[in-house]
């Protein structure tokens, strides 16, 4: 469902992302067959970066967040 994955560990999102990144350590395939880029940032600002670039580049991209954790990756 997704080629990039902009993860930031946040409560109670954060077992989403764990997955995502479990499947793609296991060479797990998404739909296209290709394995998920997962990259954990050390912010939300840094996961919301990974998304707006990826997006730009033409990537389907994902990112797990909580209302609190939406609120920062806001500028």
């Amino acid at each position: 469902f997704t080629e990039v994955a902009g993860i930031y560990p946040i409560t109670p999102s954060s077992p989403m992302a764990d997955v995502v990144d479990q499947w793609s350590a296991a060479g797990r395939k998404n739909i296209f067959g290709n394995t998920v880029k997962v990259t954990e940032m050390q912010s939300e600002a840094g996961a919301a970066g990974t998304v707006h670039g990826s997006l730009a580049a033409g990537a389907l991209t994902t990112t797990f967040t909580a209302s609190q954790g939406l609120l920062l990756m806001i500028p």
